[in-house]
C-alpha cells in the first residue's frame, strides 16, 4: 500500500510521478492508496498526516521532490512505530543526514547528478564548436542512495562539507 506525494503543477513533477507509478503498478499486489500534491515541506507534512489518518495501513510513501520528502520525513519521525518506508527524489544534506540516523526509515533517495550534467554540457558545447554537430539529446542517469550503502551517503556529505555548518 503506497501513498504518493506528487505534483500536477509542473511537467517535471508530473513526469516523475507518472514514471514512478508506471513502474510500481507493474509489481504484483501493489495498491496506490493516495496520490496527492505536495511541493514544499509544509505541504508534505500536512498531506502525509492526512494520508495516514485516512489510510493508516500505508506501508510506503514516495515523494516527488526534496520539499515534499522533507515534509513526509517530519510527519513520520514521531510516529514511525508503524514501520512505514519512505522514499523519494532530490537528495539534500538534510536527507543524507536523516538516512545516516540510527533506525532510519528513509530507505532510498534518487537524485540528479549536477556535476555530470555540467561536465557533459561543456563537453558537448566544445564538440559542437569543433565539429559543428553533437548529440541532440544526452541522458545523464540518476544516482540512487540507499540505506544499504551508507558509505556513499557519507561521501555525499563529505563532498559537501563546505556547505554544512
Amino acid at each position: 500500500k503506497i501513498a504518493v506525494l506528487g505534483n500536477t503543477k509542473y511537467t517535471v513533477g508530473m513526469d516523475r510521478v507518472k514514471g514512478f507509478l508506471d513502474k510500481v503498478k507493474e509489481l504484483p499486489g501493489v495498491e496506490i492508496v493516495a496520490n496527492q500534491d505536495a511541493e514544499f515541506k509544509e505541504a508534505g507534512l500536512s498531506v502525509t498526516e492526512s494520508i495516514l489518518e485516512a489510510h493508516p495501513d500505508t506501508e510506503l510513501i514516495w515523494a516527488w521532490n526534496q520539499g515534499s520528502l522533507l515534509g513526509a520525513l517530519a510527519a513520520l519521525k514521531g510516529r514511525n512505530n508503524q514501520k512505514i518506508i519512505l522514499m523519494g527524489t532530490d537528495m539534500s544534506i538534510d536527507l543524507a543526514k536523516a538516512m545516516l540516523e540510527e533506525n532510519s526509515f528513509l530507505a532510498a533517495v534518487t537524485t540528479q547528478q549536477p556535476y555530470e550534467i555540467g561536465y557533459t554540457s561543456i563537453k558537448n558545447a566544445v564538440e559542437l564548436a569543433k565539429t559543428g554537430n553533437t548529440q541532440s539529446e544526452v541522458l545523464i542517469p540518476l544516482k540512487t542512495y540507499t540505506l544499504e550503502n551508507k558509505d556513499e551517503i557519507q561521501k555525499y556529505l563529505d563532498d559537501r562539507k563546505y556547505l554544512i555548518k
